[in-house]
């Protein structure tokens, strides 16, 4: 048996809420999943390249 995280269990909580207390078949759940973690990972390159910039405009 695997153990979920407390984070885990709240983020699927949250999606089973968001569609009204049903059960909520396991590909929506991926999806959800999924595109949460492409927004944090466009997140994190956009903090990437903004750090960048800045290093940039500090060398000159």
């Amino acid at each position: 048996m695997r153990c979920t995280s407390f984070q885990t269990a709240t983020k699927l909580m949250n999606v089973f809420e968001k569609h009204g207390n049903t059960a909520v078949p396991i590909e929506k759940i991926q999806q959800s999943l999924d595109k949460t973690r492409t927004e944090v990972q466009r997140h994190g390159e956009i903090n990437h390249v903004d750090q960048h910039r800045a290093r940039l405009q500090g060398a000159d």
